[in-house]
């Protein structure tokens, strides 16, 4: 037998092409000879199912266009919690209390507050993580075990507070304030700690999340604000919220 070349396959596929188009005139030029239940039944068993399948394309396109193009849900305050300190009772309380405070609109706006940082027993991938996005600027504020926190002081990570908190508010506070070394200067952020000068870089809410969970923790647990934070204006609340408990 004759092995088809490429020209008996160019005319083959030539040939198939047409008599598909024939059979589709054909299909419709017998759907409207056709009356009554016969014709729906050649609708259903020739057309519908192509119908169907068209139709879905074009919802599944128009849904795709609306996530890309529509408008895009804004994280309003993204919250990092390493080795999370809450008991599932208090986050959910705490995250209501954050989301009633500060979301306006529930379809375009999110509260953050990510627990999935367990530094302690995942590390490498937990920091790898927190790194990446506090690079982006995707992260605002920090809850954290006071040994985590004095790891991250010296790369200048943390915004002063004092620039952020109301003088009422620093005065309510008192002792809570925690002063380190000054590692951050704004016209040289990779500069080393500064002589004979302290800045207040967290606030020690251990008090509130023993009340909250209802038990005392084991560590002491500190709040600080990321310095290169989108959401700089919502560590007062933020933290205010917490203390409320």
């Amino acid at each position: 037998m004759r092995e088809l070349n490429e020209n008996d396959k160019t005319t083959l596929n030539e040939d198939a092409a047409i008599y598909g188009k024939r059979d589709e005139r054909g299909a419709f030029e017998k759907f409207k000879s056709l009356k009554g239940s016969a014709k729906w039944e050649f609708f259903r068993d020739y057309f519908l199912w192509k119908l169907l399948a068209v139709i879905a394309g074009v919802v599944v396109l128009v849904l795709l266009l609306v996530r890309i193009l529509g408008p895009q849900e804004d994280i309003v305050c993204n919250i990092a919690v390493l080795d999370s300190p809450f008991t599932e009772a208090a986050y959910d309380i705490y995250n209501a209390k954050l989301n009633e405070a500060f979301i306006t609109d529930e379809k375009l706006q999110k509260v953050t507050l990510d627990t999935a940082y367990y530094v302690t027993s995942d590390g490498y991938n937990s920091r790898t993580r927190l790194m990446t996005y506090i690079a982006a600027s995707e992260i605002d504020i920090m809850i954290m075990p006071s040994s985590e926190f004095s790891g991250y002081l010296e790369s200048g990570m943390y915004a002063d507070l004092e620039t952020l908190l109301s003088a009422d508010t620093r005065s309510t506070l008192g002792d809570l304030l925690i002063y380190r070394t000054t590692y951050h200067d704004d016209e040289n952020p990779s500069a080393g700690p500064a002589q004979d000068t302290t800045t207040c870089y967290a606030v020690d809410i251990t008090g509130a999340l023993n009340k909250l969970n209802g038990y005392d923790l084991s560590d002491h647990y500190y709040m600080v604000c990321v310095v290169n934070a989108k959401h700089p204006d919502k560590f007062e609340e933020a933290l205010k919220l917490l203390l409320s408990e």
